[in-house]
């Protein structure tokens, strides 16, 4: 019986040690997967790159928004979609989760840390965009045919 107590607890150490080791961008792809369509993916990730877009344009006013001891209370535009993002997570979480799904949505309860996750991933994914069209549009070109086409002269 100590044994079995032993490994579960062994399994749940890992678990925590692999949570711990994930980047913010890791954290949200495991968030991902626990969709069903792809249409429900699509519509969650539409939201939160249109959080960021307003946690990057819209950051929080001391002056407007009150600011407590940890939170900073945010602009309706931007708590809007905040909110939907959190009612998502929660929703997600009432599913049956393994055990690290279930470690990243608990960790993701916090408001802060979720927006922090969220805007992590976006950018990066964005950034990864940028650059594959970034390669798109060099595709067959010197370094000098590339410099024209940007409208730069020497």
């Amino acid at each position: 019986m100590k044994t079995h107590e032993t490994g579960g607890l062994g399994r749940n150490t890992e678990t925590e040690q692999a949570q711990e080791t994930l980047s913010g961008k890791e954290k949200f792809e495991i968030v991902l997967k626990l969709f069903g369509t792809g249409n429900a993916q699509d519509s969650f990730l539409e939201v939160c790159r249109k959080y960021v877009a307003l946690r990057v344009a819209l950051p929080a006013d001391a002056e407007h928004y009150h600011a407590g001891s940890r939170r900073t209370y945010s602009p309706p535009q931007r708590a809007i979609l905040h909110n939907q993002i959190m009612d998502t997570l929660k929703r997600l979480s009432l599913q049956k989760l393994s055990p690290l799904s279930e470690k990243v949505l608990y960790e993701m309860a916090d408001r802060e840390v979720a927006g922090d996750i969220i805007k992590e991933w976006v950018l990066a994914h964005e950034n990864e965009e940028d650059e594959d069209v970034e390669a798109h549009k060099r595709n067959n070109m010197s370094g000098t045919a590339y410099f024209h086409s940007l409208g730069n002269e020497y």
